[in-house]
């Protein structure tokens, strides 16, 4: 285990480490990945938005897209890549990858003698529902980036998790055990943190539990796409879950909505966050930069009756927020009271 403070120190170091074992350079990485935002990290981010104006990144460091095996196999029969730096569920939009994907890349990384790396920041410490994310797949990486949960959210925390034989091939001595570190990567308050997160996870059974009220959530919010035409699909593991939401069926409303996303993209889903926070104290958060896509992350510790309140909040606010003409306005009255406020 290399210790770190952060989400983006865990994935900085397993892109060095994974040069270093392999004597390769290249990175591989998924479109719309989120790894961080440190030059490293921001060099396999595949969102414009946070990479905008800080180039130029790391050389060798190429996108693919997400669940695309064959553009994968291609890469790699380049012989010099390092690692596949890949997310188990991106959590950028909640985009859960097909049945096999994960594990075939992870084949693929292997016949072709490059390492397979998975990013659990977020999606690790008992979040889908299992441990680490990538026990759905019956995966065994290279390396694998911890953060976030590591502490229960107390103290920055982070770690990566190497390999034995990718372990040993960089720090081989007593000369080269000072090759990577952190001055606070390890302290012993983010250890004590994360050995407490550790017990209360193991004692309260919050790993099955966040499968069980995961699969409550979905089973409370998938028919939600039968109900409103605005709600293109509803989608999770464990308790990491979204909703994506497209525009209506009759014609007066959907030339509203396309004229509304030319000038805002991912407005309709702030006419849901907005109003469920104001009206019901529920916070989630738009998936991601012009998307219409809201996700919900809610602590492990949630009560089923909680989930049962949301699911009837959500359901209320897309209601109001599907007559869209008075949803629009309602939300320019309040932003714009607001801003008043402000002002004075």
């Amino acid at each position: 285990m290399v210790p770190a403070n952060t989400g983006t120190e865990a994935v900085e170091a397993a892109i060095k480490i994974a040069r270093a074992a392999t004597g390769r350079s290249r990175v591989l990485y998924a479109e719309h990945a989120f790894h961080g935002l440190t030059l490293g990290s921001l060099s396999i981010n595949g969102n414009t938005e946070f990479r905008e104006g800080f180039g130029p990144f790391l050389p060798g460091c190429d996108p693919i897209p997400f669940g695309d095996l064959e553009a994968l196999e291609r890469q790699l029969a380049r012989g010099d890549v390092a690692t596949f730096v890949v997310e188990p569920v991106q959590g950028k939009g909640v985009n859960l990858p097909a049945a096999d994907y994960l594990a075939a890349a992870q084949r693929l990384c292997r016949e072709a003698g490059a390492l397979f790396t998975c990013d659990e920041v977020q999606t690790g410490v008992g979040r889908t529902g299992r441990f680490l994310a990538l026990e759905h797949w019956g995966l065994e990486p290279d390396l694998i980036c911890l953060a976030k949960a590591l502490s229960g959210g107390l103290v920055p925390i982070g770690a990566l998790l190497v390999s034995r034989p990718a372990f040993d091939r960089v720090f081989d001595g007593m000369e080269r055990a000072v090759r990577h570190g952190s001055t606070f990567g390890g302290n012993d308050l983010a250890a004590a943190a994360a050995l407490a997160t550790l017990r209360v996870l193991d004692r309260e059974g919050l790993v099955a539990r966040a499968e069980r009220l995961g699969d409550l959530l979905l089973e409370l919010t998938r028919p939600l796409v039968d109900r409103f035409e605005v709600v293109r699909e509803v989608r999770g593991l464990g308790l990491m879950w979204a909703i994506e939401f497209g525009p209506p069926a009759g014609l007066t409303s959907r030339k509203l909505w396309q004229a509304v996303e030319e000038r805002q993209p991912g407005l309709f889903s702030q006419l849901v966050t907005v109003p469920l926070f104001h009206e019901h104290r529920i916070l989630c958060q738009v998936a991601g930069h012009r998307m219409n896509v809201i996700k919900a992350l809610p602590a492990l510790t949630i009560e089923e009756d909680e989930v049962r309140r949301f699911a009837e909040a959500l359901a209320q606010t897309i209601s109001e927020a599907e007559r869209y003409p008075a949803a629009l306005a309602r939300f320019g009255l309040r932003t714009g009271l607001r801003a008043a406020r402000v002002r004075r």
